[in-house]
């Protein structure tokens, strides 16, 4: 079959231009304020990891709003606010059609959002758990040296009396002309906490405070969603922990174990707070003084308390369409080939992760079907950081061919120039061989790819029709022969490929460098169906 790739149109579909403007009195610095903290909620009830979220898809914020929104208070200094807006400008969601909006004026001073009941609930019985948002900075900050931006903090009381005290707040540091400033950890930002022993003795003259600047190599970057991850291990003494990924590198590293031989920190006060006031709890912050631009702004998206780390990217397809994909993808079809949102039930296959399963098939071959999603996996591809790209996948028949044929699944692509709608070539195909339902892994496919020849690998074990299974691929972007592919099926590996070159070299491609897709694509009428696409760090299975 000929290959009908050519380079990846980058659109990011259409959305609706909603703006929702919402409004509250200001409220003084207290929290827990007609609070219910024995009720946690989880927003997503499929997956007992995750203790809630925040996608801000109601297009407003509050309890008291219409419709109801998910956090629980917001608290603004004169002049700052936070809303739910939808695209905004240069600035899309980060997925769906809202994100979260925060502002702070020329005078200064901050505005809070703030969830209660998990996070107290998780201090009061130390449990490990994870903070996950996407933030994004359409615009460098500068502030002098007495000043700062906070974008989140972490606060603990002592007695019911106190309006309780910083723990631990994150940073941006101001830019310079040597770029954008990076994300310090800070212990006892207000010299308030305990004695924070290792942690403490500031060279800023505040005995009690401790500052961990984050690395210039790990600068904050302008203009596109940067993924934050924040691992709190509550202790109210030297044996927690807290540490934080940014686009998952990990910046900071204050535990037990950490390089810097400090050992672990306090994350809070002994727990001597009744269950029905407010011990612990988090806040989602622009928070700062003597700032340029005026006003300052960032957003925040897809906010997440869980206990594990969260994917980078996923879609389940639960909103019963391709929006996940499409907000910042594609959906590219060639031939008689399509990729829809059905249910389940409708198609008589067993649910996966709800009651929706995306269905690609091709109904006269040949045919391709394909969905990619590109911001995430380009940013990766161009930092060189290793990510993992896991699905499930039902077929509900054996799938053959001619030996001369071929039935794609899933494929990577790489851009080797700078030129605009310069084309893509492919670096690996992954589907079926022709007979035996097995496994077929080909690098360099097309022989177009400027690296080594084709090649094809294959399995011994076919794959199970009538059942979802789990496909896992580990892949290490590198423009040399340092890159890597591993690839499981239910937990078993299938295929291991080192010392491999995966992309181009970074050269300043525009818009994309390197493209992965999920695909029915090939010679032979068949349907499979998808469900649970993430993108992550670690392993999902």
């Amino acid at each position: 079959m000929n290959d009908p790739r050519g380079f990846p149109r980058f659109s990011i579909g259409r959305r609706r231009l909603l703006t929702y403007a919402v409004s509250s009195p200001v409220m003084p610095i207290v929290a827990g304020f007609g609070v219910n903290l024995a009720t946690p909620s989880s927003a997503v009830a499929a997956d007992p990891q995750i203790r809630w979220s925040a996608h801000m898809e109601s297009g407003t914020l509050l309890p008291n709003d219409t419709p109801p929104g998910e956090w629980d208070e917001r608290v603004n200094d004169p002049g700052c606010d936070t809303v739910a807006i939808g695209i905004d400008g240069a600035v899309q969601p980060h997925g769906g059609n809202y994100m979260m909006k925060q502002t702070v004026p020329a005078e200064g001073g901050g505005t809070r959002m703030q969830r209660y009941p998990e996070v107290d609930n998780l201090s009061r019985t130390r449990t490990t758990y994870y903070y996950s948002f996407y933030h994004y900075l359409p615009e460098a900050i500068t502030y002098g040296i007495f000043d700062t931006y906070i974008v989140w903090g972490l606060l603990s009381k002592g007695d019911p009396s106190s309006f309780g005290n910083p723990f631990w707040s994150l940073v941006l540091a101001s830019s310079s002309n040597n770029g954008t400033g990076a994300l310090d950890l800070i212990w006892s930002p207000n010299n308030q906490a305990p004695s924070g022993g290792p942690h403490q003795s500031d060279p800023s003259g505040y005995p009690n405070k401790h500052t961990y600047a984050g690395l210039a190599a790990n600068r904050l970057p302008i203009g596109q969603w940067n993924f934050i991850e924040i691992m709190i291990t509550p202790a109210d003494d030297f044996t927690g922990a807290i540490k934080i990924w940014q686009n998952g590198t990990l910046i900071h590293d204050q535990s037990p174990t950490s390089a810097n031989g400090l050992g672990g920190v306090k994350t809070q006060w002994p727990n001597t707070i009744p269950p029905d006031e407010l011990f612990t709890w988090l806040e989602q912050t622009g928070y700062g003084s003597g700032l340029t631009p005026t006003p300052t702004i960032n957003y925040v998206d897809d906010v997440t308390i869980s206990l594990a780390r969260v994917p980078f990217w996923s879609a389940g397809m639960e909103y019963g369409d391709l929006s996940e994909w499409l907000s910042n993808g594609e959906e590219i079809n060639t031939g008689s080939a399509d990729t829809t949102v059905v249910t389940a039930a409708s198609v008589g296959i067993p649910p996966r992760g709800g009651s929706y399963v995306m269905k690609q098939a091709v109904t006269a071959p040949p045919g391709a079907t394909r969905m990619q999603r590109y911001p995430e996996v380009d940013q990766l591809a161009r930092a060189g950081t290793k990510f993992y790209w896991s699905w499930y996948d039902y077929f509900p028949t054996p799938i053959s061919f001619g030996i001369s044929e071929m039935f794609q699944i899933w494929g990577s692509m790489s851009i080797r120039t700078n030129g605009l709608n310069d084309p893509s070539d492919v670096f690996f195909s992954f589907g079926f061989t022709p007979t035996g339902n097995l496994l077929r892994l080909t690098y360099n496919p097309t022989g177009r790819a400027q690296t080594t020849p084709k090649a094809e690998y294959t399995n011994s074990t076919p794959v199970p029709v009538g059942l979802w299974n789990f496909f896992e691929i580990e892949f290490l972007p590198r423009g040399d022969a340092t890159g890597s592919l591993r690839l499981w099926m239910n937990g078993a590996l299938q295929f291991a490929l080192f010392n491999i070159q995966t992309q181009y070299p970074l050269i300043g491609q525009n818009p994309l460098l390197t493209v992965i897709e999920q695909t029915g694509y090939g010679d032979v009428a068949a349907t499979h169906y998808v469900d649970d696409v993430t993108i992550s760090f670690e392993r999902m299975g």
